[in-house]
């Protein structure tokens, strides 16, 4: 079955913009083809960079077709993209059975899109890690841009007791992975490559301020955690991790979220509904199929 991958970057917005300005309707769906191909290129650059891609670039470059080509054959340039859009928000937060709309009353163009079941699954996925960090053994994908509350220590393992790779410094932006060891540890990454292991209390969200209670809680219980509260932060060395040295690529079973989703979209005259999987990838990708 072909997939389809949406991805809300302004990589995406400024390449589709280009590509797109000027052109009518009468080519909407080639252009929803290529609007879905352009994010797909866009992904396999990001995560194709030296050997240390996450997703090969031939995957990424084939992505977004289907819901491209569906949606910009019946809509002009501009609101297909923006359709694919709000989709993709919808994936990362909309609730189920939350009903999310979008219109354009210039065109008389609309969009409903109405998650109906969030699950977790099981499934295969390949991952590109440096020879050095250890495998991600029973990993459960997150796929979000975080960051570092207060400075941490990058390690070879999910573990206190493994080496330490480079260092993090405070607001410094990572791509989590993946969780392991019952969410104790994310495997992070940086430019779309794993770089190592980070204890999971020293990342959050970009509005999340360190939770000095909730630390000292779990310190007091858990002997690994105390160690990473107190021990010293080293300096960040970009020459300890070497992105374009040896990789080893695995494929691993990895649990993940999928959603289902319904999809109605209307020119403004004929309406289309179809119905979606889809599943998050370690890049924070969604996979529609």
């Amino acid at each position: 079955m072909r997939k389809a991958m949406l991805r809300g970057t302004t990589a995406l917005v400024l390449m589709s913009t280009l590509i797109l300005g000027g052109c009518d309707k009468t080519t909407g769906q080639t252009v929803g083809s290529i609007v879905g191909v352009v994010g797909g290129a866009v992904l396999g650059a990001q995560f194709g960079k030296g050997t240390g891609q996450l997703v090969a670039t031939a995957i990424g470059a084939t992505a977004g077709y289907l819901i491209g080509d569906w949606v910009g054959g019946m809509l002009e340039p501009k609101d297909a993209e923006a359709v694919q859009q709000t989709t993709m928000k919808t994936l990362d937060a909309g609730e189920d059975g939350e009903q999310v709309t979008w219109t354009n009353p210039d065109t008389g163009a609309s969009a409903e899109i109405i998650p109906t079941n969030t699950r977790q699954v099981t499934t295969e996925v390949a991952v590109k890690r440096p020879k050095i960090v250890a495998s991600p053994v029973g990993m459960t994908i997150i796929g979000e841009e975080r960051i570092i509350l207060k400075g941490a220590n990058v390690r070879a393992a999910p573990t206190t007791e493994s080496g330490i790779l480079t260092g993090l410094h405070a607001d410094t932006a990572v791509n989590v992975i993946g969780s392991v060891q019952n969410g104790n540890w994310y495997l992070v990454g940086r430019d779309g490559k794993a770089i190592g292991y980070v204890y999971h209390t020293l990342i959050g969200q970009k509005e999340t301020m360190p939770n000095v209670q909730t630390v000292s809680a779990e310190t007091a219980s858990n002997p690994e955690a105390d160690k990473i509260a107190h021990e010293e932060i080293v300096e960040q060395n970009d020459d300890v991790i070497d992105l374009d040295a040896e990789f080893e690529t695995e494929t691993l079973m990895v649990q993940t979220t999928c959603r289902d989703l319904s999809m109605t979209v209307s020119d403004g005259n004929e309406t289309e509904k179809q119905d979606y999987s889809a599943c998050k990838s370690p890049d924070g990708v969604w996979e529609l199929g």
